[in-house]
């Protein structure tokens, strides 16, 4: 199956939770999560695919994570980054700025903390149909997720409807990966 297939049908099942919420809360802006979490479910086993819709978009956001975290770092510790300014001008002398050299090292050390994290994510990623296709990761995942919301939002069924939204997801994920390699 490709992302689209599998997105379509996290909606359809999303859609039918969201049903089911309303049947247990009154209307309110939860009613998208068990939407959002059914969609999650059913691409999340692809992320392990390098080529896939999930895995390159995680790439993304652990890019920009690291880059706005080094980038936050930087700036907190702005002490050591006078120093290395101070350094640079000292080995390179040019009629710049040190505030100009300063953005550039701040920007150069951020882009580099962000492509290293994209390289480690390559490396460590699981293998193609492995432990991001098992039945105990999307249990142990919605397990986690019913943990969350309970803690979070107080509310038994929400955290329950939300939980199992995600495991039905990731296993229609799976069961639409077993109908297609069996033909």
């Amino acid at each position: 199956m490709n992302f689209r297939e599998h997105f379509l049908f996290g909606v359809c099942i999303g859609i039918a939770f969201s049903v089911v919420f309303l049947f247990y809360e009154e209307f309110s802006l939860l009613i998208f999560l068990p939407l959002l979490l059914a969609i999650l479910g059913s691409v999340l086993p692809d992320i392990d695919h390098h080529a896939s819709i999930p895995f390159r978009t995680l790439k993304g956001i652990i890019f920009l994570f690291f880059f706005l975290s080094s980038l936050a770092l930087i700036i907190e510790y702005s002490e050591i980054l006078n120093q290395i300014t101070e350094s640079f001008s000292a080995i390179f002398p040019v009629n710049v700025s040190s505030e100009i050299i300063k953005f550039f090292i701040v920007i150069l050390i951020a882009i580099t903390v962000g492509i290293l994290s994209v390289i480690m994510l390559k490396i460590i990623k699981p293998a193609h149909r492995g432990i991001t296709h098992k039945k105990t990761t999307g249990i142990f995942i919605g397990f986690l997720l019913f943990l969350f919301f309970y803690f979070l939002v107080q509310n038994q069924n929400f955290s329950v409807i939300t939980a199992i939204s995600f495991i039905i997801g990731f296993f229609s994920h799976l069961a639409l990966d077993k109908i297609l390699f069996k033909m």
